[in-house]
């Protein structure tokens, strides 16, 4: 029993931690009326995972720095589109969707970690 919760000895802390900072950004994005911002910013941590993990790097560092690119990229388009921001926010939620499935194909363990995500939330359905 002791030994399968060795396997979570640094995932606990670190999901917790994330938890409490993704909450408070959540938080800031709702009150600015920019609620569609927050799919932006998971989707780029998202990619960051991904990649971090394909790469064999640390998926952590590279998540929090990829959903810091994504919050500032698509806080600066927003701001510089005519478009409407949830139009905008939408659009840059697609292209971080897209660029996920995109590494997850590069990467053939990913591929099938990410097909049978897939499957088993269509099955949740």
């Amino acid at each position: 029993m002791l030994e399968l919760l060795s396997l979570y000895r640094w995932t606990i802390p670190t999901g917790a931690c994330f938890a409490v900072i993704l909450s408070l950004l959540g938080i800031h994005l709702s009150a600015r009326g920019k609620s569609l911002q927050s799919f932006c910013v998971t989707q780029g941590a998202m990619v960051g995972v991904l990649l971090g993990t394909g790469l064999d790097l640390w998926p952590t560092l590279i998540a929090l720095i990829s959903a810091t690119v994504a919050f500032y990229g698509s806080d600066w388009i927003s701001k510089h589109a005519d478009a409407d921001k949830s139009t905008v926010f939408g659009a840059f939620f697609i292209g971080l969707l897209t660029l996920s499935y995109f590494i997850s194909v590069l990467f053939s363990t990913l591929e099938m970690h990410m097909a049978s995500v897939f499957f088993g939330d269509v099955a949740t359905l």
